[in-house]
């Protein structure tokens, strides 16, 4: 078969991108009609090969290298910790400088065949915010893994260089991680040690803007998640950052990975830890004693939303934290939206049917689906006013003056379903059914009492929280996660649909001191014995019109609901009203429950 003109031009041009030596009196017998393109090509040879014999000599990296490990030639010391050394190294295969990290000599083979099994299933993670893994393996007695080369600074850095981050910034760089973090547990592996030194951010150390890929790396403690993991998670991980099943020699888990997110989120604006001891004898102490520093205290000007996110995540029990990293990564998306959002115009702010409850009894609990927050709408602090100079003669000059309005206490409360995932959140619109469970999750600031009212469609008010001689009482301590109603002893209390049609709607209160004819209502009824189904305290119209001036001396005339309200929606507006129920917080949420 004959070779065309372009056939054998084409065949020149690859030989002078080989290096390879062409025969060009040969070339021009073949094809004399290219004799213009030949010289052409020639042209291009000689100027190629005059580039190489005035270039200086090609310098192979493994030339320089520290030692070898297997295929890879380590070029300099980048760092140690507990996993082993990690060291700047050149991969002949890719051609391409990459991260070798050789974890610490173990005593037996098993382990080593293990980890390397668990590291290539995480070399197939792939997640813009995880470290490329390009493999695994055993050289010289060293296990090790070679990831990508990231240039940048590592979270930890940043923190000493430029100081503690705002909630928003740190909320950006929790969603990224909760979003990596998400890929390796999906893969059936817990990274194993989440901290500000193993993250870095992608881009120049010095940059300012906080824009650059935030990075998951260190996968040095990664291993299986599944329940034949051992049980030897206390070898690795920073004590400060890990969780305390972890820290007590358990096996890390998708959640104490939840856990050390939020240590790390905690530190980013604190730029402490939530426990700061200097053994770890007296860290565990701490930490069974349930005692770590409070990040409202340690930052006052965060968002609350914000603060729940991370306090969540602390939680001592596993079961208490989100039940995974997409919940916790819902959770700090909501902390990034508006602080307010107006009603949408089609759900009208009605009261539900709580005769359609019961409370049922010895509920595990669940863990659950992912959570999202529902912010309440606190009122404005309206200060007192002086009576200007200029006022009319004919105003009072003896009146005496305005009082002082105090704002409500802070609050964060949410309903949650709690037969299907614990902590899926319910918020004004969604649908429940029969045999749904409800509780009430709420978290304060300072000593509050909550009161938990609900209404059906016949107008009928009862009292779902507190409970005569079950669950919690009030008042609630400040900075803990409360689920109302509460616990019979070691089993959760919820409240229960029991039947369709109409809506369930349900008012949070909370004040700082008791709601007299709350209470009275409450004491009317008999303490519930172990295993009776509890009783809910009925409110009477005169009852809610006395809460309309909660805690304040202020005199209004009972007002009757217009034709289609419902008593807990002018209670709520009572409140707005009154300057002596701006200081009650308050919350409404409608459920719709249609019938089948």
């Amino acid at each position: 078969m004959s070779i065309g003109p372009e056939h054998r031009l084409q065949s020149i041009a690859d030989a002078i991108a080989d290096e390879t030596p062409v025969d060009w009196d040969e070339a021009l017998a073949q094809t004399p009609a290219s004799k213009s393109m030949l010289g052409n090509l020639r042209m291009l040879a000689d100027l190629a090969r005059a580039s190489r014999d005035t270039a200086g000599p090609v310098v192979d990296p493994a030339s320089h290298a520290l030692f070898r490990w297997g295929p890879l030639a380590a070029l300099e010391r980048l760092g140690g910790g507990s996993f082993g050394e990690v060291y700047r190294a050149f991969d002949p295969a890719l051609r391409r400088e990459v991260a070798l990290k050789l974890r610490r000599a173990t005593a037996g083979s098993g382990t080593d065949r293990r980890w390397l099994e668990e590291a290539r299933r995480l070399a197939r993670v792939r997640h813009p915010n995880v470290l490329v893994v390009h493999g695994a393996d055993v050289h010289d007695g060293r296990a090790g893994l070679w990831t990508d080369l990231v240039s940048g600074a590592t979270l930890e850095q940043l923190l000493q260089a430029r100081g503690t981050f705002g909630a928003r910034e740190a909320a950006l760089v929790g969603v990224e991680l909760c979003g990596a973090l998400a890929a390796v547990h999906a893969a059936g592996l817990v990274h194993g040690d989440v901290k500000t030194g193993n993250v870095m951010r992608e881009g120049e150390p010095g940059a300012a803007d906080g824009s650059g890929r935030i990075v998951l790396m260190d996968f040095g403690s990664a291993h299986d998640a599944g329940p034949g993991a051992p049980g030897d998670g206390a070898g690795f991980g920073t004590p400060l950052a890990i969780a305390p099943e972890v820290l007590a020699g358990g096996t890390a888990t998708p959640a104490s990975d939840v856990h050390s997110l939020g240590v790390l989120l905690f530190r980013l604006v604190t730029g402490r830890y939530p426990i700061e001891v200097a053994t770890v004898s007296e860290l565990a102490a701490r930490q069974a004693r349930g005692e770590r520093a409070a990040l409202r205290t340690l930052r006052p000007d965060l968002p609350a939303r914000f603060v729940a996110a991370v306090e969540r995540a602390l939680e001592p029990a596993s079961s208490d934290r989100y039940p995974d990293a997409a919940a916790m990564e819902r959770a700090l998306g909501a902390t990034l939206a508006p602080a307010s959002r107006p009603a949408p115009s089609a759900r009208r702010a009605l009261v539900g049917a709580a005769a359609l409850l019961a409370v049922v009894l010895t509920l595990a609990w669940l863990a659950g689906r992912p959570r999202r927050k529902v912010e309440a709408v606190a009122p404005a602090v309206v200060a007192p006013s002086a009576t200007p100079s200029g006022a009319p003669s004919g105003a009072p000059q003896n009146a005496p003056p305005a009082p002082a309005v105090i704002a409500p206490p802070e609050v964060d409360a949410e309903l949650v379903r709690g037969d299907e995932d614990l902590g899926a959140p319910l918020a004004t619109g969604d649908l429940v059914a029969p045999g749904d469970r409800i509780a009430l999750e709420l978290r304060a600031a300072e000593p509050v009492h909550a009161y938990v009212l609900s209404e059906d469609d016949a107008g009928s008010v009862f009292v779902l929280f507190p409970l005569r001689g079950r669950g919690l009482t009030n008042p609630l301590s400040p900075g803990a996660r409360h689920r109302l109603p509460g616990k019979d002893g070691s089993a959760s209390i919820d409240w229960v649909v029991t039947s369709a049609g109409g809506r369930e709607t349900f008012l949070v209160l909370a004040a700082r001191a008791p709601l007299a004819e709350v209470e009275r209502a409450v004491a009317q009824l008999p303490a519930a014995g172990a295993g009776e189904q509890v009783r809910y305290a009925p409110l009477s119209p005169r009852a809610l019109d006395g809460l309309r001036a909660v805690g304040g001396t202020a005199t209004r005339s009972p007002a009757t609901p217009a034709r289609g309200a419902r008593r807990l929606a002018a209670l709520a507006k009572a409140l707005d009203d009154s300057p002596e129920g701006r200081a009650v917080w308050r919350k409404l949420v409608v459920l719709e429950n249609p019938a089948p």
